[in-house]
């Protein structure tokens, strides 16, 4: 039996144009191929889930928090935390997002996303950090505090960008 080939049995499988019933096809966990028939060997380990639905994993670019943990706790554990919390969503991928406070609490946030992303995360994986102000318009403020909402600084910014390490998505 081939171990590290599957095949992962489901009655709809669901593609960006169209619906199947059929098999997904993973190799060492690396989806390889999606097929309407059975056109693999005896040798690789079928696993049916005919009863359940099969779809893409979500990405969602808007994350401030879950579980009791947030992106603002500045660290390791509550980013990982978040990760295996999102993954049970159906979230695959994520960006922590930041809420409007003092700079250097901003600062802090983007640091440990970025150690997160370096170390890896036990859940969805962590694509880059959403930074949500402080450069908002306080009419449409919602949560954020006031007192710290402010015109766009040049210099925050391209510091901002430049603790991101290439990680900030919006």
């Amino acid at each position: 039996v081939n171990l590290k080939m599957k095949a992962i049995k489901s009655n709809e499988i669901f593609l960006e144009d169209k619906v199947i019933s059929g098999y997904v096809l993973v190799n060492d966990s690396i989806i390889e191929d999606v097929v309407e028939t059975k056109n693999f060997g005896d040798d690789v380990e079928i696993i049916d889930l005919s009863e359940y639905k099969l779809f893409p994993g979500l990405i969602d670019i808007h994350v401030h928090g879950g579980n009791g943990f947030d992106t603002m706790d500045s660290n390791y554990n509550s980013l990982n935390e978040i990760s295996k919390f999102k993954l049970k969503e159906g979230v695959t991928s994520f960006c922590p997002t930041t809420v409007t406070c003092p700079i250097p609490r901003t600062e802090e946030a983007i640091k440990s996303v970025v150690n997160a992303i370096n170390k890896g995360v036990d859940g969805a994986k962590i694509i880059g950090t959403f930074l949500e102000g402080p450069y908002i318009c306080t009419k449409f403020k919602g949560a954020h505090p006031e007192q710290f909402i402010k015109g766009s600084d040049l210099d925050e910014i391209k510091r901002f960008l430049e603790i991101g390490e290439g990680t900030i998505s919006s």
